[in-house]
């Protein structure tokens, strides 16, 4: 097996050396900032946005088949033209797999998802701002499917 290939890897060696070089075509770095190679996009963080979002695998592969070759973000933007779930797919993927990086998350002063504890007794805003009332003039145990 490739070094870069997992046991559980839904893509193969080959699709992930070109997802690594597509990837740093996208997020290529700066003085401040890794790139996405640098970040462990693809050591790290393809195979958990595929686990989370495996709608990606299709479109993202059909990315990674048309864009192999490209040498440069325009070269690739260009063998992507006409295939935009494909260069959602592969820009979803490349982004996601890099906010994962906690590293990157700390330059950008992001902490990740953060859990923010309920007052059981405070009115929500929604409920304020009538979102509800809808649901509350039907009845919250009312069926329309009789």
């Amino acid at each position: 097996m490739d070094d870069m290939e997992s046991p559980m890897s839904p893509l193969g060696s080959d699709e992930l050396l070109t997802f690594a070089k597509l990837a740093n075509l996208l997020v290529p770095g700066d003085g401040d900032m890794p790139s996405a190679g640098d970040a462990g996009v693809v050591e790290d963080g393809i195979l958990k946005v595929i686990e989370s979002c495996p709608r990606l695998l299709i479109s993202l592969r059909r990315s990674l088949d048309s864009a192999r070759d490209a040498q440069s973000l325009d070269e690739m933007k260009h063998a992507l033209e006409g295939d935009e779930a494909a260069w959602v797919a592969l820009t979803t993927a490349t982004s996601g797999a890099y906010f994962l990086n906690p590293e990157v998350r700390r330059l950008l002063g992001y902490p990740g998802p953060m859990a923010h504890p309920m007052d059981p007794n405070e009115t929500l805003r929604y409920v304020e701002d009538g979102l509800l009332d809808g649901v509350a003039q039907r009845g919250f145990g009312s069926s329309h499917h009789n």
